[in-house]
């Protein structure tokens, strides 16, 4: 059994196995991995046939493809449902995924600059980089004109390694009163001010300091499905530390009610894992990448989340059952104290 999960994680087979082993031994035996791999090995046979290809026999590569198909035309469907044609380009397709995002995230606040003073910070160390890439000759006209978050989403991609060194010493010990909690900024970015900037490895770009996060507006982007897109800046969140209502991403379409309970599982052909995940599904199509070089990583990380979430339910239970036992044995200053220790 772990060796199996130590596959379909992406994990060293030590690791898991002695996870596992002393889970199951703190916690008299609940055999919880051998339980999540039995519903995971049911329910993507479930899916399997949902796709219309025989749970016993299909290759990684058929289910491979099939889900990619799958995922084409719900992404289809989706940006038919938003009235996004052929002809739409990064930028109708960019604001239509930020009004969905801004419907599946809860209206969460971050630990974040204060306008005023992000403002201020650029305006006592000019990002002159910057400012010619956006077309200004004054610091005091860009941040008049210009979304702040933007501004320090791109820094980071123009200017110098000296001035972000400079930057970050200037921010290093800012006061608490500097910072207030904001709503996350979800910047629509310009293309035509971004296609000379250095394009970075990682697509899903955000900034702590303002809570701000985007998608870099790459050409490969450029008729990339809304449900792409949406995936992306709900990762660029995952990163400031936002978690979004999955299924809430289902009221789109109907189409996508079909990805929400996939999330974490992983179908395991010949040692080679397929991800059922809309994330990595989504990835893979987007970078036209085939089997054998697909991700799984997001998949795998909510498997391990449900495997952990699962012991660590059962330890809070058991942690409380220890509590109730010790309070009926004792004088409650006395259980009172032992519980604390």
């Amino acid at each position: 059994m772990s060796t199996k999960l130590a596959l379909m994680l992406g994990k060293g087979h030590k690791e898991i196995t002695n996870y596992v082993a002393q889970m199951e031994d703190k916690l008299c035996y609940p055999s919880h991995d051998v339980r999540l791999l039995a519903e995971v090995t049911q329910d993507v046979k479930q899916k399997i046939a949902n796709l219309g290809l025989d749970p016993h026999d299909t290759t990684a590569s058929e289910l491979y493809h099939a889900l990619q198909a799958k995922f084409g035309k719900d992404a289809g469907l989706t940006d038919k449902a938003l009235s996004v044609g052929p002809g739409d380009g990064f930028e109708a397709r960019i604001s239509r995924a930020i009004e969905i995002c801004q419907h599946v995230i809860p209206k969460t606040e971050l630990w974040a600059l204060k306008p005023t003073k992000a403002r201020s910070l650029l305006r006592e160390l000019p990002p002159k980089k910057l400012m010619k890439q956006f077309g200004y000759r004054s610091v005091e006209s860009m941040l008049k004109r210009e979304n702040i978050g933007e501004l320090y989403l791109m820094a980071p991609y123009v200017e110098s390694t000296a001035w972000q060194a400079n930057f970050a010493r200037l921010t290093a010990h800012l006061p608490s009163n500097d910072y207030g909690l904001q709503p996350i900024n979800f910047v629509q970015p310009q293309p035509d001010k971004w296609s000379s900037a250095s394009q970075p490895p990682d697509l899903n770009i955000c900034n702590q300091q303002t809570g701000s996060l985007s998608v870099w507006p790459a050409k490969s982007l450029a008729s990339a499905p809304v449900i792409t897109l949406s995936l992306m800046l709900l990762r660029s969140a995952a990163q400031l530390g936002v978690k979004a209502d999955f299924k809430s991403l289902a009221v789109v379409h109907p189409s996508l009610h079909w990805w929400t309970n996939a999330s974490h599982l992983i179908s395991l052909h010949d040692d080679k894992p397929v991800s059922l995940n809309i994330h990595d599904v989504s990835h893979n199509q987007l970078n036209s990448l085939a089997h054998e070089e697909s991700a799984a990583h997001h998949g795998a990380k909510a498997l391990w989340d449900e495997l952990a979430s699962r012991y660590n339910s059962m330890s809070d239970d058991l942690g409380q059952v220890v509590e109730d036992e010790i309070s009926n044995l004792m004088p409650a200053e006395m259980a009172k104290e032992y519980s604390q220790g």
